[in-house]
């Protein structure tokens, strides 16, 4: 969409009570629902958030903790896409001048 749309604003978003990450959660901490195949495969990508919550609070405050760490991931996955750099820099540069 960014580059062939020419899409200008991307939204990076969570919510609070996220299904998604709660079986992010348990599947990270290795109580998935095998009936999940499919979503597992998808929720595997939280990995690098799950590594860095606290393993030794709640499994609720880990679950919020998780929400929040999925958000920096999907940013920097972001960042990785050479043309998202180079417009993150055009728009940076606009401002500084």
């Amino acid at each position: 969409a960014i580059k062939e749309l020419k899409v200008q604003h991307l939204i990076i978003l969570g919510h609070k009570d996220c299904g998604g990450i709660k079986n992010g959660h348990y599947l990270h901490s290795n109580l998935a629902n095998p009936n999940y195949e499919f979503i597992n495969k998808w929720l595997s990508i939280l990995l690098p958030a799950y590594n860095k919550i606290q393993k030794d609070v709640s499994e609720k405050k880990q679950i919020s903790q998780l929400e929040q760490e999925s958000i920096k991931v999907s940013i920097n996955n972001l960042f990785s896409f050479p043309f998202i750099k180079k417009q993150l820099k055009k728009i940076i540069y606009q401002f500084m001048d």
